[in-house]
């Protein structure tokens, strides 16, 4: 018996030398009771029983001490019927763990009303795992476990301490000594016929304990002796068996005492044979001494020798020296040219890049220079002509903004009649009413509103095509609240099916990583401007920004607006939009994809827009995460079936193409190329519509669309689809 890890599994193995269940952690390796059989070196048969760990960390319930002890009962009783009796106990404790302090008392117990005082007398304590901890520690431990816990229970009583040493030497003196003592023990408590009832073998107190133990229903699991015994009290010749047994027992105790002593006087002869080698060894140890000065005198004169040689050779590896030297010097030379010159062509580049980025953002400044001073001069004149009457004055304001509004409009709608010429020259057969005038018969292309992107910007960055103020004043979005200016920017189509017909704001404290907060860097909640495709309502065509001091009504012309800095406690900026007429039919003009061209760009800020974004608003940098140039894509359209692209692939190469773009530009890698097909059959199918998708996993050919590839074959990172939609 023991606490689970004291060691009663590796007991059994070094006394039996049969295999057992050891336990590697906190729960027993023991699950159930299991019995040994063995014989002594005089030939005494003895059984072992093995059990299950008491204080075991584990949660099944047939494992708790309680169930422990229900097991052993239950075993006791079937042992009872194989005619075999408990002859004594085997406690085990760790003397390497402080913190077990031995049976508690719920332990103890059951053990006390299963075996009875007396019998307390013939249990042994084994301290283990001497060979982990000190003598001196461990003799100092086992003084002061017998004087606290339970332990001093069982030296009060009389109960026999052993050490267990985990060593070969003397294993069979040391277990003959364990079985002696075993065998000493005497008789012990049977389990009688009717259930519950415990016997004592001797009879001394048969009466009294068995009424002890009916009233406790917990046994506790020991080693037995198997040996036959009938129902009632022991008969006389088998304990005059059992004496004689101990006797015998005696004997060869003290047959081991004499054996004991015998070893010590070997002991003893060979401590002294071991002073007397020491001595010859002293002698020897003289002897190397002066052989070693000899050997150092020899060592000495080959080091001459030596010498000599290394001056011969000195000046052949001198010269060996100098011609690596120089050969070295000369391939450092040739690597450092070969550097200075990629470095050169890739600063060339940079340069050029450069300058091409400069002109162009000289070109935009000069445009937006002149749009600007155009702008202050008319604002300038109409507040000269209406400085004498303020409500003139506002009047004025809010005709510019009207007058500003159409005049976007008309200049979309003559882009749309462009569109549309070459449509109405392909369809003669399509006739227009009488009296109509350009851009008002019913049967026109219209420009929708798509979806609207939110860009956030610090600093002067700031990229054109956003949504105006009417009135000329700021269309940043975050204008009075933050550091980051946020800006509208509408994406339009010519397709009435993709287009939005309802815009709603949404207010939330927790962050919508799909879309760009209205109010970045402001205090929450956050802000999200939502889209919709509602079939109840005509679809948008024109979208603009209001802002004013005071709560305003729909501006004329248009058809509906909501205030975006609802609860900000500030002037109101209001989002305003056109609807579709509903007397307006549409058409679906065939536009097509007349080319995709690749441009690269040595940083985000220098970024044109109207390139093609990736679906989910991701990036949309070919390159993103591999380094290198930023890589974009800008389609490029038309209404002509004929310049129209067939198809696309993507190709791999190790060879540089100077006629394209290398989508992989700075990457490391192989040479990426997108590949435009052209096919001049008249019944080719064309592609009309591209766009990106990118994706941590593979995905399938969204619906709706028809072909795709995958720009980012054969990095090994995520996937970045360019899908196509193709001619009805």
């Amino acid at each position: 018996m023991g606490a689970t890890g004291a060691g009663k599994s590796s007991l059994i193995k070094d006394i039996t030398g049969i295999q057992t269940d050891v336990a590697n952690g906190p729960e027993s390796g023991t699950s159930e009771v299991k019995e040994y059989y063995f014989h002594s070196s005089s030939g005494q048969p003895f059984i072992l029983l093995d059990t299950p760990g008491f204080n075991d960390s584990t949660v099944d319930p047939k494992k708790t001490d309680r169930g422990i002890v229900m097991m052993l009962k239950s075993f006791l009783k079937k042992t009872y019927g194989d005619s075999r009796k408990l002859s004594g106990l085997l406690y085990l404790h760790n003397i390497h763990d402080e913190r077990d302090k031995g049976p508690s008392q719920r332990c103890l117990t059951p053990m006390e009303s299963l075996c009875g005082h007396d019998l307390m007398k013939k249990i042994v304590v084994i301290t283990t795992f001497w060979d982990e901890v000190p003598v001196q520690e461990g003799v100092e431990y086992e003084d002061r476990l017998r004087k606290k816990y339970t332990y001093k229970t069982f030296s009060d009583a009389g109960v026999k301490f052993v050490r267990w040493q985990n060593d070969a030497t003397d294993m069979d003196l040391r277990v003959d000594s364990i079985l002696f003592d075993l065998a000493a023990l005497g008789s012990a408590s049977v389990i009688s016929k009717e259930p519950g009832h415990v016997t004592q073998g001797t009879g001394a107190r048969e009466g009294e304990e068995t009424s002890e133990l009916k009233a406790n229903q917990e046994p506790m699991v020991g080693l037995v002796e198997g040996t036959t015994q009938q129902e009632g009290d022991a008969k006389p010749q088998e304990i005059s068996s059992e004496t004689a047994l101990i006797a015998n027992l005696r004997n060869e105790l003290g047959l081991l005492k004499e054996r004991h002593a015998g070893d010590i006087r070997d002991f003893q002869s060979e401590i002294k044979r071991l002073k007397d080698d020491h001595a010859n060894f002293t002698s020897h140890q003289t002897q190397l001494a002066e052989t070693c000065e000899t050997l150092s005198t020899t060592v000495s004169e080959v080091s001459l020798s030596l010498t000599d040689l290394r001056e011969t050779s000195k000046q052949a590896v001198a010269d060996l020296t100098r011609d690596s030297e120089i050969l070295c010097a000369t391939t450092r030379e040739s690597h450092k040219n070969t550097l200075d010159l990629k470095a050169a062509q890739k600063a060339l580049a940079d340069i050029h890049l450069e300058l091409e980025n400069v002109k162009s953002e000289l070109v935009s400044c000069k445009r937006q220079n002149a749009q600007m001073e155009s702008q202050l001069s008319k604002k300038e004149s109409e507040l000269a002509a209406a400085s004498s009457n303020s409500s003139l004055l506002q009047k004025a304001e809010s005709d510019l903004a009207l007058a500003k509004a159409d005049l976007l409009a008309a200049g979309k709608k003559l882009a749309q009649g462009k569109h549309l010429l070459p449509l109405l020259e392909a369809s003669p057969n399509l006739k227009l009413p009488v009296n109509s005038v350009p851009f008002s018969f019913p049967i026109q292309p219209y420009q929708f509103v798509k979806n609207v992107v939110v860009k956030s910007f610090t600093g002067t960055a700031l990229e054109d095509g956003y949504v105006t103020e009417m009135g000329g004043r700021s269309a940043n979005i975050n204008n009075g609240f933050g550091d980051e200016a946020v800006y509208l920017y509408p994406r339009y189509t010519f397709d009435n099916r993709e287009a939005i017909s309802k815009f709603s704001l949404r207010l939330q404290y927790e962050i919508d990583k799909s879309k760009t907060d209205l109010t970045k860097g402001c205090p929450k909640p956050y802000r999200y401007l939502d889209s919709d495709r509602d079939p109840k309502f005509a679809n948008i065509t024109a979208i603009s920004l209001l802002r004013s001091g005071s709560s305003q009504s729909v501006p004329e012309g248009w058809d509906g607006m909501f205030d975006l800095n609802k609860n900000r406690g500030s002037e109101f900026l209001y989002l305003v939009w056109r609807r579709m007429p509903t007397s307006v039919t549409t058409i679906l003009p065939h536009r097509f994809v007349k080319d995709i061209v690749v441009e690269f760009f040595s940083h985000e800020a220098a970024v044109k827009p109207g390139y093609l974004e990736e679906k989910n608003y991701l990036s949309s940098n070919i390159n993103e995460g591999f380094g290198g140039y930023h890589i974009y894509l800008y389609p490029l359209y038309t209404l002509l079936y004929e310049e129209a692209i067939s198809g696309l692939s993507l190709i791999l190469q190790d060879d540089d193409d100077s006629s394209k773009t290398d989508l992989a530009m700075g990457a490391p890698g192989q040479y990426r190329y997108l590949d435009i097909e052209r096919d001049s059959d008249i019944d080719a199918t064309k592609i009309c519509d591209v766009m990106l998708l990118r994706s941590k996993q593979r995905v399938g050919l969204p619906q709706g669309w028809d072909g795709m590839l995958d720009l980012n074959r054969s990095r090994g990172t995520e996937f970045l689809y360019l899908v196509w939609k193709e001619s009805p």
